[in-house]
């Protein structure tokens, strides 16, 4: 193994290193701007509004958001 195809063997690691851990901290930071509106109408009726980014990254952000032992038995969300 020459010097050369060496260091370009170790750069295509590096460069795939960095764009996994760069995804990664686009995803996590992204997660955490999931955010709920909540309210009951005058019929009894629990509306969630929910805002910002919704993908894998943000389940458990987006469940935290519930009460689902609190809420009446009609409950809306809405993913404007």
């Amino acid at each position: 193994m020459t010097l050369v195809t060496a260091v370009s063997q170790n750069l295509a690691l590096a460069v795939l290193f960095g764009v996994v851990v760069s995804a990664l901290v686009f995803a996590w930071e992204n997660a955490k701007r999931i955010r709920a509106r909540k309210y009951t109408d005058e019929a009894g009726v629990k509306h969630y509004e929910i805002y910002g980014p919704l993908f894998f990254g943000s389940v458990q952000g987006f469940g935290e958001k519930f009460d689902v032992a609190g809420d009446p038995a009609e409950v809306i969300i809405d993913f404007r």
